[in-house]
């Protein structure tokens, strides 16, 4: 018996893509499934009953409707949350947020920390859009992202040898992460 149900979820949006006429696949990133792909029927018609444009780095309130089994599923409402225009108006601070993204695609099944790491990248995104310090607010999401993924062990934490440590090792954990997104 196949298990069908509307799940109401948020997400952010990581790409949105054309599929067919009217449509677009969307990967976005929720803390129910990670980083997934899902279809939105007609959100390029002109009556579409979308309440947000869904574009990149959106915060949506979403539904979906969700198949056990289905490969795509399909988002059947979304309402915009949050749009960061001071990032997408910046260049530096939509790289930070594209990094970000690239960090997070890895997460493709739910773990138990997809929940931790859907907020952070929520409130990240909210402080980057308003700050003048990115690459601070890069540094501050790489720390708390390293910690909630048990990179960061309790020697480390001590507040005077963390900034001096992330600063000289924040190339070798990027390579790390860049290892497992690969």
């Amino acid at each position: 018996m196949i298990k069908t149900n509307y799940i109401e979820t948020e997400c952010i949006v990581f790409k949105k893509r054309k599929y067919l006429e009217s449509s677009a696949i969307l990967e976005v990133f929720t803390p129910i499934f990670g980083c997934k792909n899902f279809l939105v029927k007609g959100i390029f018609r002109k009556n579409k009953r979308f309440y947000s444009p869904l574009e990149q780095l959106s915060v949506n309130s979403v539904q979906i409707f969700y198949k056990e089994n289905r490969e795509l599923n399909v988002i059947t409402k979304a309402y915009l949350l949050f749009y960061p225009m001071g990032v997408i108006k910046d260049l530096n601070k939509f790289n930070f947020a594209v990094e970000m993204i690239r960090i997070l695609r890895k997460q493709k099944f739910p773990t138990e920390s997809v929940q931790k790491l859907y907020e952070l990248l929520k409130v990240t995104l909210n402080i980057l859009d308003k700050s003048q310090k990115s690459d601070e607010v890069y540094h501050n999401f790489l720390e708390k992202y390293l910690d909630i993924e048990g990179y960061m062990n309790d020697r480390i934490k001590s507040e005077n040898i963390k900034r001096m440590l992330l600063k000289e090792r924040i190339k070798h954990y990027e390579s790390i992460i860049e290892r497992t997104v690969g």
